[in-house]
Formats: structure tokens, C-alpha cells, sequence
């Protein structure tokens, strides 16, 4: 048995059940809440460039690679302001916030998120 009848054996019975676990990161984390809290920001009058970049240093966004992740944020996270949350994901490249991507606050769509920036030795 070969090619097409062999994959149709290898189904997985329905009772089976597969549990994902994400890997807990260590380092700074920072949280936004969802859209109804930002508060300040319209779309349709963004603000300047400068006020966002002093807002990333104001909030104390590291100048390194972060990673969004999904779930709830850890108590010890801290809260962004509005200005720095635009700046954020600003710099966002899928799962990634990349601090040398320009800041663009013209595709910013407000979304609650959890940043963390994982100590060394934290990635597989």
C-alpha cells in the first residue's frame, strides 16, 4: 500500500487529544488593554513622531527584539500608555516588535496586546 490509501490509514482516532502548552518567557512584559481604553488616540489625526519616540523611552521600551504572546498579561506587566502602544505596533512584524522598523502611526489599528522581552537564554 502506497501513496494516497496509505495517508487515508493514518488518521488519528477522534478520542485522541492534544494539549499545547506555551513556554513561559522571562524578562520585561508590557500590556495594552483593548481599544475602548486607549485613550487619546485618533487615527485620523496622528500624532507627531517625536512624541511617540519619547513615549517608547518614557515607558521604558528596551531597545532589543520583543515578542507578543498571546493569553493574559503577568502581574508584574507593565501598563503602556496610549502614545507608546501606537509606537509598539508601529514596529510589529507578526509575532515580533522589531525596534528598528520606522514608526508609522498611519497603520495602527488599536489592539489589546502582551509584549515581553525575553531574557537571554529564554528562546530555544
Amino acid at each position: 500500500m502506497s501513496g494516497t490509501p496509505l495517508l487515508h490509514n493514518m488518521s488519528v482516532p477522534p478520542r485522541s487529544t492534544l494539549r499545547v502548552t506555551h513556554p513561559h518567557l522571562g524578562g520585561e512584559s508590557f500590556r495594552v488593554g483593548p481599544p475602548e481604553q486607549w485613550r487619546g488616540f485618533d487615527p485620523s489625526h496622528p500624532p507627531l513622531l517625536e512624541a511617540l519616540e519619547r513615549a517608547l523611552e518614557e515607558d521604558g521600551i528596551p531597545d532589543r527584539i520583543g515578542v507578543f504572546v498571546e493569553g493574559d498579561a503577568r502581574a508584574d506587566s507593565r501598563l503602556l500608555s496610549t502614545l507608546a502602544a501606537v509606537a509598539v505596533l508601529s514596529r510589529r512584524s507578526g509575532p515580533l516588535y522589531l525596534p528598528w522598523r520606522p514608526i508609522d502611526p498611519l497603520l495602527v489599528r488599536p489592539a489589546a496586546f502582551v509584549l515581553v522581552f525575553p531574557e537571554e537564554g529564554d528562546l530555544p
